[in-house]
C-alpha cells in the first residue's frame, strides 16, 4: 500500500478511470461520454481515485442525498461504485478507499453513509420522500401517484360468550367478506371477532353506528352461535389508503430497480406478480436486499 495515494478526483480523466474500477467487473468501461453523463450525478468532488504513480486503480464515490428522519432531514452519503482493479486486490486499496471516503464524509457532515436506500413507503408517499434533481425519478412518481387507492374497513365486534370454533370463516356474497377470530391470538375467553372487507368504497362512507350494526347481522347470518349471543360493543377502522387498485387503465406497478443507482423500491404495490399482501411485500424487500 506505500505506493497507493488516495484523493479526489482532479478531472474528467480520472473520474472516468475510478469509475471504470467498478465497470471493468461488469464487463464494460465508460468512455467520455458515459463519465460526462454519470457525473452530472455524482460530483466529481464526491468521488475518489487510488493512484499506483500515474495509474487510477481504483475508486470509490458517494451521491450527496439526503434522509428523512424523526423531526426533519440529514445529509446521507449514498457510497457507490467502490471497486479496486484485479491488478490491485488484496493490498489494502479498497480499505484505504473507503477510510478516506468516510473521512470525507464525516468532514462534510453527513452522519449516514449508505451503499444503498430502499424506500419501503406506499405508492402516495414516495413523491415526499424524494428531494433534489428527482427527474431521473419522474416516470415511476408519477405513475405511483397516479395509482387509485382503496379502502379496508375492519369491524370488530365482541361478544360475551364464544360464538365461533374456526380462527376464521370466509362471508360470500356479503358486504364484510371474511371474518377472524381474535380470541386465540390475545388469549380472551369470549369471542372477538374482527370482519373485513376490501375495496370498501361504499362502506368507508358509512358511520360507525350503521357498520357495527352490519356486521353483527352478517355474523348472526352466518354463524349461529352468534344469534344467541350479546354483543358488548364494537369499534370501526377504516384504512382509506389501504392497497390501491388494479382495475383496467390503472398505472403499471414498478419494479424493484430505478434509474438512481443504490435506490431501490419496496412495498406490496411493487409489481411482484403478487397481488397487494404481505407476501409481496416481503417478496419486494427480498429482491431489493439482494
Amino acid at each position: 500500500m506505500t505506493d497507493i495515494v488516495v484523493r479526489t478526483c482532479r478531472d474528467l480523466d480520472e473520474f472516468q478511470a475510478a469509475v471504470g474500477s467498478i465497470g471493468h467487473y461488469f464487463g464494460g468501461w465508460p468512455d467520455e461520454e458515459a463519465a460526462a453523463r454519470f457525473g452530472r450525478m455524482l460530483p466529481q468532488e464526491r468521488t475518489h481515485a487510488a493512484l499506483d504513480g500515474d495509474l487510477v486503480v481504483g475508486g470509490a464515490g458517494a451521491f450527496p442525498f439526503t434522509m428523512t428522519v424523526p423531526g426533519g432531514e440529514v445529509g446521507c452519503a449514498g457510497v457507490t461504485v467502490v471497486g479496486v482493479l484485479p491488478t490491485h486486490r488484496r493490498r489494502g486499496v479498497l480499505t484505504e478507499l473507503m477510510r478516506t471516503q468516510l473521512a470525507d464524509i464525516h468532514k462534510r457532515g453527513e452522519p449516514i453513509a449508505a451503499r444503498a436506500v430502499v424506500a419501503a413507503v406506499p405508492w402516495f408517499a414516495l413523491e415526499t420522500l424524494l428531494g433534489g434533481d428527482v427527474a431521473p425519478m419522474r416516470e415511476i412518481v408519477t405513475r405511483a401517484s397516479a395509482m387509485r387507492s382503496k379502502p379496508i374497513v375492519t369491524v370488530n365486534l365482541w361478544y360475551d360468550r364464544t360464538v365461533m370454533d374456526d380462527e376464521f370463516v370466509g362471508l360470500p356474497g356479503r358486504q364484510m367478506q371474511w371474518v377472524f377470530d381474535k380470541r386465540r391470538v390475545f388469549g380472551e375467553a369470549a369471542s372477538h371477532l374482527s370482519l373485513v372487507a376490501s375495496g370498501a368504497d361504499a362502506l368507508a362512507a358509512q358511520d360507525t353506528a350503521s357498520l357495527v350494526a352490519l356486521a353483527a347481522r352478517e355474523v348472526a347470518d352466518a354463524i349461529p352461535g352468534a344469534r344467541t349471543a350479546r354483543l358488548l360493543r364494537g369499534t370501526v377502522v377504516r384504512e382509506k389508503r389501504a392497497t390501491f387498485s388494479v382495475a383496467p387503465g390503472q398505472p403499471p406497478r414498478p419494479a424493484v430497480t430505478t434509474p438512481v443507482a443504490g435506490l431501490f423500491l419496496a412495498g406490496d404495490w411493487i409489481d411482484t406478480g403478487l397481488p397487494a399482501t404481505i407476501e409481496s411485500a416481503a417478496a419486494a424487500g427480498h429482491l431489493a436486499a439482494i
